[in-house]
């Protein structure tokens, strides 16, 4: 009865972990292609975001505008070098005494 049991959890447990796989997709004349996610554009990080009248200076002298989101916080969009994403850069504003 125990071998009986086991046999029939391991084959249940294999049989669910075939479900745990995850999809790939394939195309009509069967080449398999892996999901792949988009990249982040400009346009994508900043539609609900309200551009301000400021401008970031980085260290390299480039100048980026300054956006601020929905729950007024300020961040600027910069372009990852590696793999030529967009990305938010949160920034805080020090108060001058």
């Amino acid at each position: 009865m125990k071998k009986i049991i086991l046999i029939t959890s391991l084959f249940l447990c294999s049989f669910s972990a075939s479900f745990a796989q995850s999809t790939i997709k394939t195309v009509a004349t069967g080449n398999v292609l892996s999901e792949v996610t988009t990249p982040a554009t400009l346009e994508s990080l900043t539609t609900t975001s309200e551009k301000t009248s400021y401008t970031f200076k980085t260290a390299s002298g480039e100048e980026l505008p300054v956006y601020k989101s929905v729950n007024g916080k300020l961040f600027v969009c910069r372009l990852s070098k590696k793999t030529g994403n967009y990305y938010k850069q949160y920034i805080t504003i020090d108060p001058v005494n």
